[in-house]
């Protein structure tokens, strides 16, 4: 099983700021059947930005090619339990698609990730369908880039 260590989350204040700053952005969104088969949506806001390796470790090795931040707004979910729960979820979801999104940079380069869940009612599986399908549009927009 695929890990996410302390080495492969964004959380420097830097490199925050670089992301944010100038990095780009989309929406991923997703519609499935709830469990009282109506239709509901679920989106993923991520911001991107590939930088080179210098920039995003100290020592200039490059030992992951992806940085990831997990967040989920407090404006949206009250309660810590339900923010707890998505990023969980949103972070078991990379995991399980982590190689997809490790081939997308070239050596040299590590992408910074942001990936805010932005829905309603959550599931794993939903949640590695919005995944996967963020790890497509990335694929495409970086290419074309």
């Amino acid at each position: 099983m695929p890990t996410l260590c302390k080495q492969e989350r964004l959380f420097e204040e830097r490199l925050l700021s670089m992301l944010f700053d100038k990095g780009k952005r989309f929406t991923c969104s997703d519609s499935f059947l709830s469990d009282k088969q109506e239709e509901a949506r679920a989106s993923l806001r991520v911001c991107y930005l590939p930088v080179p390796c210098s920039e995003a470790w100290n020592d200039g090795s490059c030992p992951y090619s992806c940085k990831l931040l997990v967040n989920a707004p407090k404006s949206r979910y009250r309660h810590a339990v339900d923010r707890n729960r998505i990023k969980r979820l949103l972070r078991e979801a990379f995991r399980f698609h982590k190689d997809l999104f490790v081939g997308l940079m070239p050596e040299g380069k590590v992408l910074l990730l942001s990936l805010q869940f932005a829905g309603g009612k959550v599931s794993l599986d939903m949640m590695r369908r919005l995944v996967k399908k963020t790890a497509g549009m990335l694929q495409s927009r970086l290419h074309h880039a």
